[in-house]
């Protein structure tokens, strides 16, 4: 790819989206890897923690970005990207109490699990919700060699909303695909 079509804004917008996919692939093997350790290599795991939730938002911002022109261009009702985002990734268990929330902290680091049987939840809703995560309020759990991540999720008004559970390589497979729909 030239540098001119770097420039055009929607090809740079893309290369951003797929970086950002490739990191936060590679900082979920390396925060698995630093976990499971022995002995576990916290500061490892605490930085690349850090560097996935940087990913994670930045893939939510231009993913609805994405979505919001198509939707302002009057492109979005029936097009593939929103079959793409109506697909399903990870779970949500949805009016849970302030209690339930401060459970999955108190459980520990590395024992996340949602407090009932969560329902699927689609990609779109899920990027929506983790706007308004708790910064400092998630926990995950690895099932085997899968990173999972559960996160407590407020209303605008602050107040306990749901709980969210995804696999973070699903999580990528699906910007993946909706990546190449964007722009």
């Amino acid at each position: 790819m030239s540098n001119e079509e770097y420039m055009d804004g929607i090809s740079a917008v893309t290369e951003s989206v797929q970086v950002a996919i490739s990191e936060l692939e590679t900082t979920s093997i390396a925060f698995r890897n630093a976990w499971m350790k022995t002995p576990q290599d916290l500061h490892k795991a605490a930085e690349a923690s850090s560097k996935a939730m940087k990913c994670f938002d930045h893939l939510i911002d231009k993913i609805l970005h994405g979505r919001n022109k198509q939707i302002a261009k009057q492109q979005y009702a029936g097009s593939q990207l929103q079959i793409a985002l109506n697909k399903p990734c990870g779970s949500i268990v949805s009016n849970v109490t302030s209690e339930q929330q401060q459970k999955l902290l108190d459980s520990g680091p590395g024992n996340g699990i949602l407090p009932l049987v969560g329902v699927p939840v689609e990609f779109e809703a899920l990027l929506v919700k983790l706007q308004y995560r708790h910064e400092q309020a998630g926990n995950f759990r690895i099932d085997n060699t899968r990173h999972i991540f559960l996160v407590n999720i407020d209303k605008k008004d602050r107040t306990p909303d749901s709980i969210i559970e995804l696999d973070v390589i699903e999580f990528c497979t699906h910007c993946r695909e909706v990546a190449k729909l964007l722009y």
